[in-house]
């Protein structure tokens, strides 16, 4: 405690206007020395603790000031308060709203978000919604998906592909591809009960189709709607392999047409979508080969296969 504040004779009188705050000087219990700042607002009395008298004095002044504004909801806080009502008003003020609107704003998101980060919330919308990025709904984007992969002249297997998989997604979906979240896609993946390899292959579908909404910005590239998606691995089983005699049986009791498909599988080593897209013209062509053109082969090459005399054989007799 200063010499100055024993010569001061107490109650101190702050004066703004007409309006007056005291300040009076009080002793604990323990001898320590504390000032009361004493105000009247709304026919009730009011008082402020300090322990220092330059405090005290700065308070009664604030209050001072706010009496002789009228001001009343601000003669009610204490400093600390006031701080925080600054740093608040300062915060908002490049936006040009109110700080109970922008208060009613943040606990209303709050609400929504259920607990999660607000800032978080912000982050992941500019990211979906930010610059450069439209809304498309996901049917929509679904079938513009079908069609440029049709233009590019994909086979017929790969369009069926397309429509069974992509499609299936789109109509579980009725919103735009920027709005599907990660967990959406694990939990619409999970709910198909599928095996390993077909929860793959729907997978991969899916990344191509989510690489095409990018490409068209429909979806951001900071997005990987397949984060939460991990590869499966199926039991792996015994490839089964065909003595000469059961290959023998089983094409004699197919028809001419499948056991000629059949030997061409066999005995050339031809994959069974590549075998959807032979004619008789491809067989024929090439004298003592099959000729896979670039656009029927899976290496999107042209290459071509000897025709063995026991294929040779069964060829004859289709």
């Amino acid at each position: 405690m200063s010499k100055k504040s024993h010569a001061e004779k107490f109650p101190l009188a702050v004066k703004a206007g007409s309006s007056v705050v005291k300040i009076y000087r009080d002793c604990r219990n323990d001898g320590r020395t504390y000032y009361r700042v004493v105000f009247h607002l709304g026919g009730k009395r009011h008082r402020l603790l300090f322990a220092d008298l330059d405090a005290a004095r700065n308070e009664a002044a604030a209050k001072a000031a706010q009496l002789a504004r009228g001001d009343v909801d601000a003669a009610q806080l204490t400093g600390r308060d006031r701080l925080a009502y600054g740093r608040a008003l300062d915060a908002i003020k490049p936006f040009g709203i109110e700080l109970d609107a922008a208060a009613i704003e943040y606990s209303e998101a709050r609400k929504i978000l259920k607990g999660h980060s607000l800032i978080e919330a912000a982050r992941f919308f500019m990211r979906h919604h930010g610059q450069g990025i439209t809304g498309r709904l996901i049917a929509d984007a679904f079938e513009d998906f079908k069609n440029a992969k049709t233009e590019a002249k994909r086979s017929a297997v790969y369009l069926k592909d397309i429509s069974y998989r992509v499609g299936a997604f789109a109509k579980a979906f009725n919103m735009e591809v920027r709005q599907v979240t990660p967990q959406d896609v694990l939990d619409w993946l999970t709910e198909l009960k599928l095996s390993a390899r077909s929860y793959n292959n729907y997978a991969l579908m899916l990344r191509t189709f989510f690489a095409f909404c990018t490409t068209r910005g429909w979806l951001s590239k900071d997005i990987d709607l397949l984060s939460m998606v991990e590869r499966r691995t199926g039991d792996k089983s015994d490839i089964e392999i065909f003595t000469p005699q059961e290959l023998r049986a089983i094409m004699a009791a197919a028809s001419p047409r499948v056991a000629a498909c059949i030997a061409i599988q066999a005995f050339a080593g031809v994959r069974t979508a590549e075998l959807f897209r032979l004619t008789g013209v491809d067989v024929e062509r090439r004298k003592g080969h099959i000729e896979f053109a670039a656009g029927k082969a899976k290496t999107a090459s042209r290459r071509l296969i000897p025709i063995t005399d026991n294929q040779a054989a069964w060829l004859r007799i289709a």
